[in-house]
């Protein structure tokens, strides 16, 4: 025997079928071919698979009546692998900066490097399933390029990762012009809050509120308001509280002011006029009453209705009826009334003045103040 034998194909993509004829000559009986993958064969001419990339040596030995004889060709079978085909997936896709976000490669075929371009400008980036960080906002296209022994190829995403800018949380501020005045007060109020703010509730602090962004309110009474703005966004809520102060308006006095500076502060069960006060001589016509009372700190805790009386020759002229007090509280009766009584007529007469305030257990303090009408004084 003369051994021989042809492939079909000599090479090709694995897996590659490759189909042996024996082309030998003389007398024989037997076949025993080595593919060079490990796998033979007893068979005339058989079909074999190879299933991974590489050259291989193909050795057929032949036997007859006559003898052997034994043919080796070297590379008889080439066997490529598969060319790269660049694929990739991520997460997430989108989400406020600073984003980080995980690649995976799940490209086919023999790769031996993976580069990646993220589209912000970082690029050249060496490995095969990488993390990365977006620092600003924006929309980005990712390429990621593959190589091996037998091709390269490149896949681009385009503007597959958005980045948005991240929740500005919302601190509450605001401007008043003007600050401070008296009853009433129209005030203007600016908002000037920071962050990202969809929605703004006002309570003025006398009972009423604004949803408007910049209002405009009037205070009507005196006293201290507490006004609070809270602004909400995306980035959450927050609150501020300022304290506007209206105080009372200067009555425009019309008569002498009489100054209650001689007041003698009263017990209950005490007399009521003071004899040792010396009596204010004012002139007969209209008077100008200007008293201040403050509640003691004994009564702390306790809400009184407040009296404010003139008498003249036995008779009592009520000037006001009642006003609600604060514990501790110095109450000016000046802005409430214009407490203004007129002596005409009552020359040589003498007006008493008393006033005070009744706590909740029916307790009453009062001073006392005593007014001697004197004509031409």
């Amino acid at each position: 025997p003369t051994a021989s034998f042809a492939v079909d194909p000599g090479n090709g993509m694995a897996p590659l079928s490759v189909q042996f004829t024996d082309t030998s000559t003389g007398d024989i009986d037997a076949w025993n071919w080595d593919f060079g993958d490990g796998n033979s064969s007893t068979e005339e001419n058989p079909n074999h698979v190879y299933q991974d990339p590489g050259n291989y040596t193909v050795v057929l030995e032949v036997s007859g009546p006559a003898g052997s004889d034994t043919s080796t060709v070297i590379k008889a079978v080439q066997v490529q692998g598969e060319a790269p085909t660049a694929a990739f997936t991520f997460v997430p896709a989108s989400g406020t900066a600073p984003l980080t976000v995980q690649f995976t490669d799940v490209s086919t075929g023999e790769i031996t490097s993976w580069v990646w371009d993220f589209g912000d400008g970082v690029n050249n980036v060496v490995g095969q399933n990488p993390s990365h960080t977006y620092q600003e906002p924006g929309t980005y296209t990712v390429t990621l390029s593959v190589d091996g022994p037998y091709g390269g190829d490149q896949i681009a995403m385009n503007a597959c990762i958005t980045v948005t800018a991240p929740l500005l949380v919302p601190h509450a501020d605001f401007g008043v012009a003007p600050s401070t005045g008296t009853a009433p007060l129209t005030i203007q109020f600016s908002d000037a809050s920071t962050g990202e703010v969809d929605f703004w509730s006002w309570n003025f602090g006398d009972g009423y509120i604004s949803r408007v962004r910049n209002p405009v309110h009037t205070f009507n009474r005196p006293g201290n308001y507490e006004v609070i703005l809270w602004v909400k966004g995306p980035g959450g809520s927050s609150q501020k509280v300022v304290t506007i102060v209206i105080m009372a308006p200067t009555p425009v006095m019309a008569a002498p002011a009489v100054p209650l500076e001689y007041a003698t502060w009263r017990q209950p069960g005490d007399p009521f006029i003071d004899p040792s006060v010396r009596p204010v001589v004012v002139p007969p016509g209209p008077i100008y009453l200007q008293p201040r009372l403050t509640i003691a700190s004994a009564d702390w805790g306790q809400p009184a209705t407040v009296l404010l009386y003139a008498c003249i020759d036995g008779t009592c002229f009520p000037l006001i009826q009642q006003q609600m007090a604060i514990a501790g509280e110095v109450l000016d009766f000046a802005p409430l009334l214009p407490m203004v009584i007129d002596l005409a007529g009552c020359d040589g007469l003498v007006a008493d003045i008393y006033y005070g305030y009744v706590l909740n257990d029916g307790t009453i303090r009062y001073n006392a103040y005593r007014l001697q009408v004197q004509a031409g004084k």
